[in-house]
């Protein structure tokens, strides 16, 4: 491969896993307000840009206070232990856990560094 071929395709990987996250991003802030504004207006009969935007922001702070207390940490235990016993949710569920949870010990598939030739 030639020296310009690989800046095309370093440069271009780039701008891809840059501009990934920001329309990632975009893209969830224009499903939430578009999802969330007519009923709000409805309920209420306000209509402010990104109220609910706002609202799920503070929904999901509340979530995160709420699992954090020791009543949400024997909640998510108990869910837990539910999503392991239905036949086919556990290997989904397990897979998902093993992959988004960093463990806090020597488990898992973070537990160590590797080093893959490319």
């Amino acid at each position: 491969m030639s020296r310009v071929q690989k800046h095309l395709r370093t440069t271009l990987l780039t701008g891809v896993f840059a501009v990934t996250p920001l329309a990632v991003t975009a893209f969830l802030i224009w499903y939430v307000e578009s999802a969330t504004r007519a009923p709000i207006r409805s309920l209420t009969g306000v209509n402010i840009p990104f109220l609910g935007v706002v609202l799920a922001v503070v929904l999901i702070y509340l979530l995160g206070l709420a699992v954090s207390s020791l009543v949400g940490k024997w909640v998510l235990t108990r869910v837990d232990a539910l999503l392991l016993r239905v036949p086919v949710l556990k290997e989904l569920y397990q897979a998902w856990k093993h992959v988004s949870v960093t463990p806090g010990g020597r488990e898992g598939i973070f537990a160590k560094v590797v080093l893959v030739p490319v």
